[in-house]
């Protein structure tokens, strides 16, 4: 029963690495096409984002999004059981 499950994972998972190599292939000018044109550009977006103005931005956008999350994120109270409580380590005692 075990053989027969990872004897049809590793067809499926060749199968499916067959299917990409062949679809890959078959569009492999268009592809090429795509990367030799768009990715420049993309690359030059990129670059103009993280000059100064942008960058300022960006990374302010980051930090008032993460004080917002924590700032309304709810606390968790925990409830110890003082029977508990005596019995805990303590590295500090």
């Amino acid at each position: 029963m075990v053989g027969a499950i990872f004897s049809m994972r590793v067809t499926l998972a060749s199968v499916a690495v067959a299917s990409t190599a062949v679809m890959l292939r078959l569009s492999g000018s268009s592809f090429v096409g795509f990367l030799s044109s768009e990715v420049p550009r993309m690359y030059g977006s990129l670059l103009s984002w993280l000059t100064p103005p942008y960058l300022y931005f960006i990374i302010n956008g980051i930090i008032i999004s993460i004080a917002a999350s924590s700032r309304f994120q709810k606390a968790v109270t925990e409830e110890v059981d003082p029977a508990q409580n005596e019995n805990r380590w303590r590295p500090w005692t």
